[in-house]
This record gives structure tokens, sequence and C-alpha cells, in this order.
């Protein structure tokens, strides 16, 4: 039970807003989930094809013969189906879906439920910290379609994973606001052991280093509530030690697997794919060095990062709402305290090797396990998004607004410009070389070893490039292949600059165009924000690079597939869709994806030799 006078629950919203709010969050995300699964396709391409349909349907096919996939024996030269894990072969929901669908019906609902799944704990959060039902809309719609979830959507694990962690916050906090902690308790634990089933632990790990850090916080911030806050959090840490029995018959194969795998987690390993202070102008521009895949070579490898794995975007207007809440409400308010440290700690982690200590935090156990520390954004999105919500419920109390987000406005605009001149002078810098030292100078401090020096780096914007990263994604784009390889960053470098920053420079506009609207009519102005959120939103969804295709098995549209699902089971193929032949029942010799294992690779070079290419 939650104090009403603490929470203000029904205070701050009107009756109608008891099933309107809900129905509009349900409605946002159902627009937004619309090109994928409503219209009858699904994602393909990327992770879905070379990684998760395969595998997922050695589960699928395993399930409906009545067995457990213990062994996967299409898998390279066979490999531990459950102790791999990223079948989540003891998750509840896969149990049902992939008993009773197809493998690709399976996967398409499991990311429509799994996204609303997160809309709704993200709203439940916020509701659980006081916040109005319309506060707590915003919150639930810019966190589920917000960047990360959006580059994610090819990663099955992502939004599985992720889709438990604001329950497991929202309970969290529970704990302290409720009459009965035991009984939220039993919740948390369960919430905690149903993340990590899915597999793929990284979500899972983070969100139970937010939980005890939540445990941890709480205690100290109330310590003037004495013995109360420390059964408390003591409730709160019984619940993570839980989750290690409750899903042993997940993590005890699993981590003697990996144990297997150890020794090739090199700290440049567990380095690899962090945010960058440069990229975090992707908190206010999100599309640049996003639309075109000529930035790899310039802006992405020679920080070991990948587009793939970083766009913390939540919208401007809950950015602006988050940061005005943090500056107004961060002394008198616990839960904006606490949330402010997820945010600024989440923050951090996700800069990974860039941040100073992070050899020795490395060494920890759960921090020595996972790479691409950019996916912390997810837990700094999330904190941003609750901290959204209680600033809509605030703003229109708070001293001046109209200045405070004018001068957001303009210290936005005054760093995207920043970026954009920096990559100016950088490319000019190539032709000019009393340009380059600067840039030099900021490479000495990059935690890299053996990479290029700047000059090198800055050529390769003026070379074709021949990564199939790039050459593919320009082939999506309509770009012929000849012409894709001939492409150079230099050549269309201000045509990409303005395509890339004009729709935030746009949004930046329109923000300060409502401005005499809202200040006029206070309180319209959530509704305003909230619409206007859900456009920005959506303007970043529609340029999402992903690819579609008809929701029907992929053996019947494809004729490559189709000729091989006519072989025996378990036939060898080698090509380079990695893991796909698994959908129809064939092994591919070279395993996608085992946990960093290396695979019988005099083997596979044998093989590609071979005349034609089959063993």
């Amino acid at each position: 039970m939650v104090h009403p006078s603490a929470d203000g629950f029904e205070s701050r919203s009107s009756g109608s807003a008891r099933f309107t709010a809900p129905l509009i969050l349900f409605g946002v995300v159902t627009l937004w989930l619309w090109p994928i699964g409503f219209r009858g396709v699904m994602p393909v391409g990327g992770d879905v094809t070379q990684f998760s349909l395969g595998l997922m349907a050695v589960l699928s096919r395993a399930l409906k013969a009545g067995r457990l996939p213990l062994w996967n024996d299409l898998w390279g030269f066979g490999f531990p189906g459950l102790a791999e894990s990223q079948m989540g072969v003891f998750y509840p929901p896969h149990l049902v879906l992939y008993r009773w669908l197809s493998t690709e019906s399976a996967y398409t609902a499991s990311l429509m439920l799994h996204t609303y799944w997160a809309a709704f704990g993200a709203f439940f959060a916020a509701r659980v910290l006081g916040i109005s039902r319309w506060g707590s809309v915003l919150t639930g719609v810019s966190w589920s379609t917000s960047g990360l979830f959006l580059i994610h959507l090819p990663h099955q694990w992502g939004y599985t994973t992720g889709s438990w962690m604001p329950w497991a916050l929202g309970l969290t906090f529970l704990v302290y606001r409720s009459e009965r902690p035991l009984r939220v308790g039993v919740f948390l634990a369960a919430v905690l052991a149903l993340q990590v089933l899915p597999g793929h632990f990284q979500f899972a790990f983070m969100t139970q280093v937010c939980v005890i850090g939540i445990a941890a916080w709480m205690m100290f911030d109330q310590a003037e509530r004495g013995r109360n806050a420390i059964v408390r959090s003591l409730i709160v840490v019984a619940c993570f030690a839980m989750t290690f029995p409750l899903t042993a018959v997940q993590l005890l194969p699993s981590a003697e697997l990996a144990r297997s795998a150890q020794s090739q987690r090199s700290l440049d390993y567990l380095g690899a794919f962090a945010s960058t202070p440069l990229h975090f102008i992707n908190f206010i521009a999100p599309r640049l060095f996003h639309d075109s895949p000529l930035w790899r070579s310039f802006a992405w490898d020679p920080f070991h990062a990948m587009p793939e794995e970083h766009l913390p975007y939540l919208g401007l207007v809950p950015l602006f709402l988050a940061i005005g809440t943090v500056r107004r409400d961060f002394r008198h308010d616990p839960a904006v305290r606490v949330l402010a440290a997820l945010a600024l700690g989440s923050m951090l982690l996700s800069l990974g090797p860039y941040v100073p200590g992070f050899g020795l935090m490395a060494r920890l156990p759960g921090f020595s396990f996972f790479r691409a520390p950019a996916r912390w954004s997810l837990i700094t999105l999330l904190a941003l998004a609750i901290l959204a919500g209680k600033g809509l419920d605030s703003w229109k109390t708070w001293p001046r607004p109209g200045l405070g987000l004018a001068r957001f406005v303009a210290i936005s605009v005054m760093a995207v410009a920043a970026v954009g001149i920096g990559l100016t002078l950088a490319l000019a810098s190539h032709h000019q070389p009393s340009l380059r030292a600067p840039f030099q100078w900021l490479m000495t401090w990059m935690p890299w070893a053996n990479d290029p020096p700047f000059a090198r780096v800055v050529a390769s914007a003026f070379e074709g490039s021949q990564n199939p990263l790039v050459i593919s994604g320009l082939m999506r784009q309509g770009y012929d292949p000849s012409a894709a390889v001939r492409m150079t960053l230099a050549a269309e470098f201000s045509s990409i600059l303005q395509a890339e920053l004009f729709p935030t420079l746009m949004l930046l506009a329109a923000m300060l165009a409502i401005l005499p609207v809202i200040l006029r009519r206070r309180d319209l102005a959530p509704y305003v924000f909230l619409a206007f959120t859900v456009g920005d939103l959506f303007l970043l969804a529609r340029n999402r690079d992903l690819e579609l295709t008809p929701l029907r098995p992929l053996a019947t549209q494809s004729p490559v597939l189709e000729w091989m699902a006519s072989h025996p089971y378990g036939s060898r193929s080698l090509d380079p869709v990695r893991n796909l032949p698994m959908l129809v029942g064939m092994s591919p010799l070279s395993a996608y994806r085992t946990l960093d294992r290396p695979v019988l690779t005099r083997i596979v070079a044998i093989a590609s030799a071979s005349p034609d290419g089959s063993i």
C-alpha cells in the first residue's frame, strides 16, 4: 500500500486521467510499433538474421517436440544450448510464444509485447514516485521509444531484458514507500529473477547494480529515519540475493561455460563500444553520426565505438524537463537526488575506458563479463525519463520557466554548433596541417594502444570505403554498389551535416515557437510537451535503419532458404548469413557469437578452400 499523502497520486490528476492516460500510453506505443508488427511485417537484417532468428528456431523446434534444447547440435560443431543462455530456455514468455507460434511470429510478438511492458513499467515506476498520470505517460513514452531501444530493435535480448528494468526500480522504491515492504519484496525478487531468465545478462546485471545502489543511497540519504531505512534496505538486498537461487538453473551452466572464455575478455574487449564525450551530442542531436554510414571510419572506428550501440536520445523536451527538475528540486526531494545519482553514475559507466579507474572496475565480478559500456545509457535514459515526468508536473510552478526553456535551446544550439565547427576543422586539417595539432593532442588521451594517428583518421574521410557495413548501409539508402565504394565523407560532408542537424535545429526552433502559447496557458503545457515529445521521437523512428519483410516464414520468401530447407536436417552450410541456416534445420559451419569461444578455424579454412564450398 502506498501512502497517498506522500505520493500525491490522486491530487495531481483528474479522475478522467485514471483511464485516459494509460490508454494514451498504449495508443502511442501502438503507433510506434505499427510499422513493425501491425502491418504484417517483421525486422530482418543485421543481428536478427545473422544471429537471433536461427538461434530461436532451435528453441522453437525443441519446444514443439516437447524437449529442452540442452545441446544445440546445429551451432557450429555443436554447442551447449541451455548454457549459452541467449535462447532464454526457461523464460516463461519464450516457453509460450515459441511453443505455439512460428519462429518469425514469436519473434515479432515478443518484440511488441516487451515494448508495451517497458512502457507500462516506466509508467509504474513514475507513479510509485508520486508523478501524475500524465507525467507518467511522458516517462513511459519517452523511455520505451527512446533512441537506445530503437537501435536495439534487431537484438531480441535488448527489449526482453530491458523491459523489466523499470519494474525492478519501481518496486525498489516502493519498498521504501509501502506499509508492507516484505510483500513488495516478494514481487521485486520475482522481477529480478525474470529479468535474468531471457539470457544475455547484461541489462539484468545493470539493474541489479542500480537496485543495490538505491538501497545504499537510501540508507545514507534517509539516515534520519534510523532503523526503518536500514530494515527496508536489507529487504532490498535480500531480494537481490534471492535472484541467484531462483535462477540457478540458468546461471550455473552459463557460469561454467563463461569461465572457459574468460581469457578472451581483455580490457580492450571489455572497453569496446563505449560512449564517448564526442557522441554525447546525441542527447541533443540524435541523427548526427547515425544517418550516413560514411561516418563509420571517421567518427566511430577511431573511438572503438559503433552507432548500433550508442543513441542516448530521450527527446528534447524530456531532457529539458529532467535537467530543470534536478536544478530546482535536488536539495529538498530525495527521489530527485537518487534519480540524479543514477543518471550521472550510469552516464559515467557508459564511458567505459574514457573514465579513470576502468581497468580496476573491469576486474570486479559482473563488470568483467560484459563489453559495450554504452548500454549503461539505458539506465541514464530511464532516470532522466522519470525526472522528466516530475518536471512535467512542476514546470508551471518554476520561477521564470520561459527563460529556462530559452536558455536550454540556446545552450543546445551552441553545443551543436561547436561540434559542427570541430568536425569542419578536423577535415580541413587534411589540407592545412597547422590545424592538426590540437586534434592529435586529443588523440593522445585516447585509451587505446596502437591506433592510427589523427592524420590517418582524417585521410579515411577522403577515401572510398571497402567496409562492408558502410557499403551495405549506403545500398540500403538506394546507392548502387559501384557508386557506394567511391563515395567519401569529405565530398558529402556539407550535405550530410545539413541533413543530420537540420531536424534538431528545427525542433529547437519549434520549442521557442510554442513558448508564448504555454506561458499564456500553463495548464495546457503538459499536453503540449507530451505531444511535442511524441512527434520528436516518431520523427527519429522514421529514420531507423531497419529492414522489414512480410511476417511469414522466411523460407517461403527466400529461394536460397527454400533450397536449404530441402536438405536433410543437420546438413552443413558454409555461407555469410551465419546462424540463419538453423532456421531451416541446417548447421552453419562457422558459429556466430558463442560467448567468444574460438571455433575450429582450421576446419573452416579447409571447407572454404573446397571447390564447391561444401563438406
